[in-house]
């Protein structure tokens, strides 16, 4: 399906409808998609750029992906000028299916691994949209996404700023009766 044709992203009812919000999808990866949300101005057009942009990395939601909880979110930082794009991480939301034989397909990946992949993925496509300033690319994250986003940015230098909430674990849990 071409990406703006994904039957469950009409089931999802995607890109969401926002007041005073335009929104387009953008390709990213090897037929992957993001929603981008952009501030329109009183006149209804898209408000002009480049835009600053917030990349919206979801917590754990398996059967909503990034649409939980986003409106407040969203309204805020439309109305402050931002463009947000949204994805549904590897295993969540439009992306559930993409799950089930990851490991075959990557041996030798982590499913971390693979959704900071495809937050750099994202960040790739970004660079390439002229209404988007590409030296103000911000993440935002809860829990999974926050440390998504952490990690992301520690390894891509085009990450401005980083907002993560609950995005902290030790990443290593211990074998049993080791003192952890």
């Amino acid at each position: 399906d071409p990406p703006g044709d994904s039957p469950l992203a009409m089931l999802f009812g995607r890109p969401l409808k926002r007041p005073n919000t335009g929104s387009t999808i953008v390709p990213y990866g090897d037929g992957l998609r993001a929603d981008l949300y952009y501030p329109l101005g009183p006149d209804g057009q898209p408000q002009p750029g480049p835009l600053p942009v917030v990349i919206w990395l979801h917590a754990y939601a398996y059967a909503t992906g990034y649409s939980r909880w986003v409106n407040a979110a969203f309204d805020s930082l439309t109305q402050k000028g931002f463009a947000i794009l949204a994805l549904d991480q590897l295993g969540f939301g439009t992306r559930g299916p993409e799950l089930h034989d990851f490991y075959n397909q990557y041996p030798k990946w982590s499913l971390l691994g693979k959704m900071v992949c495809d937050t750099r993925g994202v960040i790739d496509a970004l660079s390439g949209l002229e209404y988007i300033d590409h030296f103000r690319i911000y993440l935002i994250g809860y829990a999974l996404g926050g440390k998504v986003g952490l990690v992301t940015a520690a390894l891509d230098e085009r990450v401005k700023a980083v907002a993560s909430v609950c995005g902290f674990d030790p990443l290593h849990y211990g074998a049993p009766g080791d003192g952890m």
